[in-house]
């Protein structure tokens, strides 16, 4: 009976331990979790975050940019790369590098690259830090800016059942920004709230059949607006913009923006209600600028160079007219902004 009992607590013993061994995940196990709650709670805001035209071009001033998302993941589970390319041209956006991941703080540092086809502007990538939970649900990111204030975060207050921000804190901008979205994620609804959550300005947003920004819509609690529609070519490329404002004072007229093939800012006209205008021409290393007073008479003009050493437009030389419109002397620069003649 005791060799019984014995041989009984033996078997125990050896059933218990290979049910204790039979609830340790492998490594295996541990990265398939760990991509499903990625995919589940991390891209979703990472898309929704970095999908927005953070740049303000015109041609989209911070709408939801349509794209297509690709992401390469590590044996652990985790983002490694997130690349957005455009749809019409197909050309990549922006590419995202994910490094040093923490487990103890639940973060992971971030190079964002963004890519501008609008002109020869050269964008330097911009390093964040990404904090999430246990569930990888994001809640807060932080910048780099300098060394006098090295950190500018933004919380995400709120994120709807997509894991889409619909409600966000920035450090160094008083108040909060809301959004609102189609079934897409396309941004709708631009909100900008006061401390106590009282709408301060709103912008609204429509997107054409395959995804890119139709038209905008602004205006602010001051009576301020601007409208603006985009016009696209047969291969969905964006041949035109044109936009009305009134910003008050001598700030009220229609802008029309043009396009090249590949989306490169070509011209922008600009006519004011007071008869004063603006024309912008775009030969990529050059870029002028004239400005009109009424009655079309010429009174200024800019002529902006492109530096490689720089990777950015200079003023090379200026030019200004009398009242008869008569050239009346031209200055020239250099890229340190001295006058040479």
């Amino acid at each position: 009976m005791k060799n019984y009992i014995f041989l009984c607590s033996i078997l125990l013993a050896l059933l218990s331990a290979c049910s204790d061994d039979s609830n340790i995940k492998t490594g295996e196990e541990i990265a398939i979790e760990t991509k499903d709650l990625v995919e589940l709670n991390f891209i979703p805001t990472i898309e929704n975050y970095f999908g927005k035209d953070h740049i303000g071009t015109p041609a989209n001033r911070s709408s939801s940019l349509a794209g297509i998302w690709i992401h390469e993941f590590d044996g652990y589970g985790r983002l490694m790369v997130s690349q957005l390319f455009e749809k019409y041209p197909n050309r990549i956006l922006k590419e995202i590098i994910y490094s040093d991941y923490d487990s103890d703080t639940f973060k992971v540092n971030l190079e964002v690259q963004e890519y501008n086809y609008y002109n020869l502007t050269i964008y330097d990538p911009k390093f964040y830090q990404i904090y999430f939970d246990e569930s990888y649900i994001l809640n807060l990111i932080s910048s780099n800016i300098n060394e006098v204030d090295p950190v500018n975060f933004s919380a995400f207050l709120e994120l709807d059942d997509n894991r889409w921000i619909s409600l966000i804190k920035h450090q160094h901008i008083a108040g909060y920004v809301g959004y609102e979205y189609d079934a897409q994620g396309n941004i709708l609804k631009y909100i900008s709230y006061d401390e106590d959550l009282l709408v301060k300005s709103t912008v609204e947003y429509t997107y054409t059949e395959f995804g890119d920004l139709k038209s905008y819509d602004f205006q602010n609690i001051e009576g301020n607006i601007g409208k603006a529609e985009c016009f696209y070519r047969s291969d969905n490329t964006l041949e035109r913009l044109e936009e009305s404002f009134d910003y008050g004072r001598e700030y009220i007229g229609k802008s029309v923006y043009t396009y090249s093939n590949n989306e490169a800012d070509l011209k922008r006209i600009t006519d004011f209600e007071n008869g004063k205008r603006e024309i912008v021409l775009n030969y990529e290393e050059q870029i002028v600028k004239e400005y009109y007073e009424e009655n079309e008479r010429l009174a200024e003009v800019f002529k902006y160079k492109f530096s490689n050493s720089m990777g950015n437009y200079f003023l090379e030389e200026y030019k200004k007219y009398n009242d008869n419109g008569n050239l009346e002397y031209t200055e020239f620069y250099d890229e340190d902004g001295n006058v040479t003649e």
